[in-house]
């Protein structure tokens, strides 16, 4: 199987630039009261004095903000906050991308054996290992390896914030599957199937 990154001791951050990225698509999808009645008082702490968008969270905030969605509107909700929060940020990461097009070319395939670098801009302690399956497809697999559990809905949102891959690359086909617990008795690990 795919080999992974990092050391299982890196507790999982967020840059909270995602954080407030997220906040503002919920406010204006006009979710934001509904949401925040599903918080708890660690989440109302940043809901009402947000943390410096540079600064670091604890992946667990995130998490529970995206229980409180899919409370809200279940699971394809969670992953349209997952598309709409990295379309957000996308003007901040816009130079990085294009640099990496000249280097690397514009492909899913380039972007997700390259995942794992462009995610430690905005995440600690989280791990993408990408496997060819075929000509145009493959499988990611998604860790948390220093989370002793890890909500199903923070991974449906990370499948939505990959599939953005797909609108960078102009390959309007791709789809990347439900998560799949790798072992559900360790609920820290995915497998996305990914096609174009």
């Amino acid at each position: 199987m795919m080999a992974m990154q990092g050391t299982s001791a890196e507790m999982p951050m967020i840059r909270a630039s995602q954080w407030s990225n997220r906040l503002r698509w919920i406010e204006k999808s006009g979710h934001m009261n509904a949401v925040r009645a599903h918080l708890g008082p660690q989440e109302y702490a940043l809901l009402d004095s947000p943390p410096l968008v540079s600064s670091w969270i604890s992946f667990e905030r995130t998490q529970a903000l995206d229980c409180a969605i899919e409370r809200v509107g279940g699971l394809s909700l969670v992953r349209t906050a997952g598309v709409e929060t990295v379309r957000i940020g996308l003007p901040v990461f816009a130079p990085l991308i294009d640099g990496f097009v000249r280097l690397f070319g514009l492909s899913p395939e380039t972007f997700f054996t390259r995942m794992q670098s462009f995610a430690t801009v905005a995440t600690k302690g989280i791990f993408y290992a990408y496997e060819k399956t075929g000509p145009r497809s493959g499988v990611m697999k998604m860790s948390l390896p220093a989370a002793r559990r890890v909500e199903y809905a923070f991974f449906v949102s990370g499948a939505g914030s990959m599939s953005t891959t797909f609108e960078t690359c102009a390959t309007p086909n791709g789809t990347i599957s439900d998560p799949e617990w790798i072992d559900p008795a360790v609920p820290n690990a995915v497998l996305f199937r990914i096609r174009w």
